[in-house]
C-alpha cells in the first residue's frame, strides 16, 4: 500500500537526520510520533478491511496443511516410522486447535516445542543400578498422571489401574495411553481379568491416531481368554494399519503357564525389531518381526463386548534400554 511505503520512508529519513539542539530534538520526536501514529492508523484500517479475507485464507491454508500432514502421517505409519507419525499427529492436533485469528505454529516454534519436550523427557529419566534408563512415574500407584483415557472406564483403586465396562457398554475399543514415545524397552505388569467377556491387551510402539477418542493402532500383546500373549498388529477399517497376526501362541504352553482367575505377569522386551514375550516367567516369543515399528506410544486396551468386565493392572515396571 502507498501509505505503508510513505510512512516507512518518513521513518527511515527521520532516523538519519542529525540533531543539533533541544528544539530540533523535540521536533524530531514529534515527527517520529506522528509517523508511527499514521502507520498504526493505516495498519488498523487495512486490518479491519481485510480481516474477513484473512480469516478465510488462513482457514483454507490450515485445512490444506492438515490434509497434507495427514497424508504424511499415514505414509510414515505404513513405513513403520511411528516416531515421525506421532510427531506429525502432534502438529495436526495443534493446527486443529489453533484459532484462525492467531498466528499458526511456525517451524521454529515447533522445533522449540520439540526441544522443550526432549529436555522434559531427559529430566524424567535416570540411570538405575544396572545402568539402564528407567522411566519415573509411569504409574505412581495413586493417579493416572501422564496417561490419557476415558474417565468412565479407567480409575485407580488400591494401587491398581482398573478398567471397567461403563454403563451402556463400548462401541469400539478404548485405550489408556501413556503418551511418552518409547523405542527399546522392557515392560512387565501383573494383570487379572474378571467378568463376562474381558478383553484387553498391551499396545507397544503404537501410533496415537485420535487423542480425543483415545484411539491407537499398532503392535499388541493380547490379554484375553483363548488368545493370551498372541502378538498382533491392531489396525482397523480406518487409519494406516490393518489387523495382522504376527505370532499365535501354542495353547498348550499357555495353559501350563497361565494361572486361572489370578494375576498373571506379562513381560515384553523390544530391542530393534527383536521381541521377547513371557507369561509368568515362561518365554513364549523371542524372535524378530519385520513389521514391528521402531518407536511409538504405550497403551492398555479394553474392549468388553458383552456384560460387565474388569481388567486390573498392578506392579507396572517400564524401563528404557
Amino acid at each position: 500500500m502507498p501509505g505503508f511505503r510513505n510512512a516507512a520512508i518518513i521513518i527511515f529519513a527521520l532516523t538519519v537526520t542529525p540533531l543539533h539542539a533541544d528544539d530540533e530534538f523535540d521536533a524530531e520526536i514529534k515527527r517520529h510520533t506522528n509517523a508511527i501514529r499514521l502507520l498504526d492508523q493505516q495498519f488498523l484500517s487495512h486490518y479491519e478491511k481485510t480481516r474477513g479475507q484473512y480469516i478465510a485464507r488462513v482457514t483454507s491454508e490450515n485445512r490444506k496443511s492438515i490434509q497434507a500432514l495427514e497424508s504424511q502421517r499415514d505414509r510414515a505409519a505404513k513405513a513403520l516410522d511411528l516416531v515421525s507419525a506421532n510427531r506429525i499427529q502432534a502438529v495436526i492436533d495443534k493446527l486443529t486447535k489453533t484459532k484462525v485469528d492467531a498466528p499458526l505454529p511456525t517451524a521454529n516454534a515447533i522445533q522449540k516445542l520439540d526441544s522443550a519436550r526432549a529436555k522434559r523427557d531427559e529430566t524424567a529419566t535416570k540411570d538405575d543400578d544396572s545402568g539402564r534408563r528407567k522411566v519415573n512415574g509411569i504409574f505412581d500407584g495413586s493417579s493416572l498422571n501422564g496417561w490419557i483415557g476415558d474417565s468412565r472406564v479407567w480409575t485407580v483403586r488400591d494401587g491398581m489401574i482398573v478398567g471397567t465396562t461403563p454403563a451402556g457398554g463400548l462401541e469400539m475399543p478404548t485405550y489408556l495411553i501413556y503418551e511418552k514415545p518409547h523405542r527399546n524397552f522392557e515392560l512387565s505388569m501383573a494383570i487379572r481379568l474378571t467378568g463376562d467377556d474381558p478383553d484387553t491387551g498391551l499396545m507397544v510402539r503404537s501410533l496415537l491416531l485420535d487423542r480425543n477418542r483415545f484411539y491407537v493402532q499398532g503392535p499388541q500383546v493380547n490379554v484375553k481368554p483363548g488368545k493370551w500373549c498372541d502378538l498382533v498388529i491392531k489396525g482397523g477399517k480406518t487409519g494406516p494399519l490393518r489387523n495382522k497376526m504376527l505370532k499365535q501362541q501354542n495353547r498348550k504352553l499357555i495353559e501350563r503357564a497361565l494361572r486361572a482367575a489370578e494375576f498373571n505377569t506379562v513381560y515384553v522386551k523390544c530391542v530393534g525389531r527383536q521381541v521377547k514375550i513371557k507369561l509368568n516367567s515362561v518365554t513364549l516369543v523371542d524372535s524378530e518381526f519385520a513389521e514391528l515399528p521402531l518407536a511409538g506410544v504405550l497403551a492398555i486396551q479394553f474392549w468388553p463386548t458383552a456384560g460387565t468386565s474388569q481388567v486390573l493392572v498392578k506392579d507396572v515396571d517400564f524401563r528404557e534400554l
